[in-house]
């Protein structure tokens, strides 16, 4: 029994050797990365690539992995190996030019985002990129065409995230102050993202509108009433309005239906502009506070208008 467990183990380590002895070199994962390249089978070039550097310490590795990360269109981690082959090269290394060539090819295709905070937004406040923290009001490089988050921290207040995409070579100004954050999909920072027109401004626009509209009704309705009493007057006998034809009092008639109109076009003109006014120079406060919804309500009767809202 002895010499049969004996037997086993030496069997057992005599198969281990080859695996043993076939452990792949740095220089070997090297090859095998190119390979891959070769194959367009870029994910494990990448590794494999990375293996051998994470092994060797060597340029070349680093050299393949910044080739691989380029041909995958990642170029600000391609721009970093390339920066940090730069670094470590010599002066007289035949692979410089190389290096050097590629950096000059990948710079102007890099996106470059700013982030602006509000004006007295706190010192300690956190501005990540993709978990990087990086500095507010300086260009940071970028992926293009890849989906970013950025993320702000103000002290003691909620995380908030903003999910975005920018083009090859695109440079983007992002006011975060001004911004909504979003959870749901990329923010295409193509067109302009708005810059001042919250709930609340938009509201205001909305209500001095309807003031103006407001207005128009009441010069319409009082130039009708005005027509219509100088119908009367020429239908009518004396300053009294005694003794009047059908024409005078069918006018006489019309504008007294016309008058609770108008006194109420007057009324939602005044209300509506004077409100408006007031939420556009007012606008949204302070973008870490969800604004109220606004809503204006307008009915009108036989007798008047009533207007009512919440602001």
């Amino acid at each position: 029994m002895t010499r049969a467990i004996a037997s086993l183990l030496v069997t057992s380590v005599i198969v281990a050797l080859p695996i043993i002895a076939h452990a792949e070199t740095p220089e070997e994962l090297f090859d095998r990365g190119w390979d891959a390249m070769d194959k367009r089978d870029y994910e494990t070039a990448c590794a494999l690539f990375d293996q051998s550097y994470a092994r060797s310490r060597a340029t070349g590795p680093l050299q393949g992995l910044a080739a691989c990360y380029e041909a995958r269109g990642l170029f600000r981690q391609a721009i970093t190996l390339w920066r940090d082959a730069e670094k470590t090269l010599p002066p007289n290394s035949p692979s410089l030019f190389g290096v050097r060539a590629a950096i000059k090819r990948l710079k102007p295709r890099l996106a470059k985002l700013t982030l602006r905070l509000p004006a007295g937004a706190e010192k300690t406040t956190r501005v990540e990129i993709d978990g990087e923290v990086v500095e507010v009001g300086s260009p940071v490089e970028v992926d293009p065409a890849v989906n970013h988050v950025v993320t702000v921290t103000p002290p003691d207040e909620l995380v908030r995230r903003y999910d975005l995409r920018l083009g090859e070579g695109e440079g983007k100004t992002m006011s975060l102050g001004v911004m909504r954050p979003s959870s749901i999909g990329p923010v295409d920072l193509g067109q302009d993202a708005p810059a001042a027109v919250g709930p609340v401004r938009a509201t205001g626009i909305g209500l001095a509108a309807l003031g103006l509209v407001g207005f128009a009704g009441a010069a319409i309705t009082g130039g009708i009433m005005m027509a219509k009493e100088q119908t009367i007057d020429e239908g009518c006998n004396g300053p009294s309005h005694t003794d009047c034809d059908a024409t005078a009092i069918a006018a006489s008639e019309d504008a007294k239906d016309l008058a609770p109109w108008n006194i109420a076009a007057w009324i939602v003109g005044a209300a509506a502009t004077s409100a408006g006014v007031t939420m556009i120079i007012v606008g949204d406060g302070s973008p870490s506070k969800p604004a109220d919804t606004a809503k204006v309500n307008v009915s009108f009767t036989g007798l008047g208008a009533t207007v009512y809202g919440t602001f």
